[in-house]
């Protein structure tokens, strides 16, 4: 990968080659600090990952500019190449085309992680009208349900007590 983004920088280079190289001649193997330490950085038989952690550090800084590089000019690469935090083994993800990629090409990456596919727009509008619907049915039944009872009705008759506030709590008493 020539980029920008690795320019100047030697060591990442060599482990993201060395890393990428493993990855693709042993898919099942795990690739090892030690081993990385001995065969990348040139450390001796004596070499301590307790102690040492230049290959723990060198990684993290790859990670960082792989991250750098996809968010800039890999934006448009079909493949994105990640090391995965807890390993060494290069997992590489074929990136989604999308059918108005051309359109978005000047768009933040924090735009895309904000924006709601459009199937998830259509099941909450969908819902919501569902929703809707439930409680107007609902309600029309529980209304006609109280209208068309006589019982309701004769018990409001025969209430005890007549006069301004009858009529006035009548409404609010009648359901």
């Amino acid at each position: 990968m020539k980029s920008h983004s690795l320019r100047g920088a030697e060591s990442l280079s060599r482990l993201l080659q060395y890393c990428a190289k493993q990855s693709m001649e042993h898919p099942d193997d795990l690739l090892k600090e030690y081993q990385i330490a001995r065969e990348v950085y040139g450390r001796g038989p004596d070499f301590d990952p307790q102690s040492d952690s230049c290959v723990r550090v060198q990684a993290g800084r790859l990670r960082v500019k792989l991250a750098e590089y996809y968010a800039t000019e890999g934006s448009n690469d079909p493949v994105v190449v990640k090391l995965p935090k807890g390993g060494y083994h290069l997992v590489f993800e074929k990136k989604e085309v999308e059918a108005d990629s051309h359109s978005e090409t000047h768009a933040k990456p924090s735009e895309h992680a904000l924006a709601v596919p459009a199937r998830f727009r259509f099941a909450l509008i969908g819902s919501l009208i569902g929703l809707f619907v439930s409680l107007i049915i609902l309600g029309s039944l529980l209304w006609g349900r109280n209208r068309g009872d006589p019982s309701v009705a004769i018990a409001a008759q025969s209430r005890p007590g007549s006069g301004p506030l009858a009529k006035f709590w009548s409404p609010f008493t009648a359901g």
